[in-house]
């Protein structure tokens, strides 16, 4: 019974991890071809709808826990599964944020798309999303940890966004508005690879039984 109920448990999380990979996917879609359609979806429906799995998520570990007392292995990756839970959720929230951006950018005049910068930044956010997931799915530590790695190439690119917006806001203040979404969006974007950073040191934790803090393995 514990079996069955913990491999259920694993479909629902990874139909949870699809969803809201989705959701990511459809909010630079809608960017890219100012589908105001799409963008209003991310936010009316689908981030409710994640909302609902998340609950449902959390409600099937609780009950395993309360009810079969798991241990070892099992029990510590239940209790990753509820902390990737959490940080699906978050994911979808932001996934909602940068639809938000983006729908007041479309509607600015002016705006064409998003820079070479922005867009590599969106790919990286994409593989890293999706490595962190299959390193859990696969238990593959070696792709967690290359997640890790990745976070920093991604932080570096928002980090350099976030000096060319202000200098623009700065010299082109008639665009101010503009630009605060562009930082916004990319603020959003860093915290995505966060979460997927996050899902890949839990992947590391659940299969070696190592925390990854502050840089370094404890």
């Amino acid at each position: 019974m514990l079996e069955a109920k913990f491999q259920n448990l694993k479909e629902e999380i990874h139909g949870y991890y699809l969803h809201v990979e989705k959701m990511y996917q459809d909010t630079i879609t809608g960017i890219l071809n100012h589908d105001t359609e799409v963008l209003t979806k991310i936010v009316e429906i689908e981030e409710p709808l994640a909302n609902e799995k998340e609950l449902k998520i959390d409600e099937l570990c609780i009950d395993l826990l309360a009810l079969y007392g798991p241990r070892g292995k099992q029990l510590r990756t239940i209790i990753m599964i509820m902390k990737m839970n959490n940080d699906l959720e978050r994911i979808a929230d932001h996934c909602v944020n940068i639809s938000e951006s983006a729908l007041r950018l479309i509607h600015t005049p002016g705006f064409r798309n998003l820079s070479s910068q922005m867009l590599q930044m969106t790919d990286y956010v994409k593989i890293m999303l999706y490595d962190a997931f299959y390193s859990f799915a696969n238990e593959d530590t070696a792709l967690a940890k290359d997640v890790l790695k990745r976070d920093d190439i991604v932080d570096d690119i928002h980090h350099q966004n976030v000096r060319n917006l202000v200098s623009d806001i700065e010299h082109k203040t008639q665009l101010a508005e503009t630009f605060v979404d562009l930082l916004l969006l990319s603020s959003n974007l860093e915290r995505i690879a966060d979460l997927a950073t996050n899902i890949a040191e839990d992947v590391i934790y659940i299969v070696e039984g190592k925390t990854y803090k502050h840089g370094k393995f404890e």
